[in-house]
């Protein structure tokens, strides 16, 4: 048997490359421009590793953006671009397996949690909330019965982050995960 697996990798490889793209987004101000960054992405990485094979790639969105929300909440729309650029290069040059959405945004907590205004005093709330022992309770219940509800396959191995804070029990983790999201969408939209 481990000789079959391996002689099917083989030939896989002959057939399809892995890559792991990066496309930097800093100093982008449009989601579309963040698109056009993942098109040139997969347009280099199809011109200079592919070797005529079809390219399968995970594409990882990267850089201080304040389109940071916006990219956390839109990472659908991403997928059905990047796998609609592949398309345009041509039936068997490139397949988008994922996006995933690494960006910061361009405030960081601490400069959030200084100011004196309704930001700052939601950033202090969020910061103290992994904290709050009540809270954990009340996730740990709700949130611990919605993760045990969910398909066996989806609580082994969970890649998206929030899942996977969530599956582990991790509920201040949980809270750091959901405090990130919900400020940047509001800076975001307050920009």
């Amino acid at each position: 048997e481990d000789g079959e697996l391996v002689e099917a990798i083989s030939v896989a490889s002959d057939v399809v490359r892995w890559a792991r793209l990066t496309a930097p987004v800093d100093g982008c101000t449009r989601v579309t421009e963040a698109v056009d960054r993942v098109r040139e992405a997969i347009e280099n990485a199809v011109a200079q590793d592919a070797d005529g094979r079809l390219l399968a790639c995970r594409v990882e969105l990267t850089g201080r953006t304040e389109l940071h929300g916006s990219l956390l909440a839109s990472t659908e729309h991403l997928l059905a671009e990047a796998r609609g650029a592949a398309l345009a290069l041509g039936e068997e040059e490139a397949w988008i397996e994922r996006i995933v959405v690494e960006t910061q945004p361009l405030l960081d907590p601490a400069t959030l949690r200084a100011r004196e205004d309704a930001l700052g005093e939601l950033q202090r709330l969020l910061e103290d909330a992994g904290e709050d022992a009540e809270l954990q309770q009340l996730l740990e219940a709700d949130i611990g019965e919605l993760v045990r509800k969910l398909p066996p396959e989806l609580r082994a191995d969970p890649e998206d982050a929030v899942l996977k804070v969530a599956v582990d029990g991790d509920y201040t983790g949980l809270i750091d995960q959901v405090s990130g999201f919900l400020v940047a969408r509001i800076t975001t939209d307050g920009q």
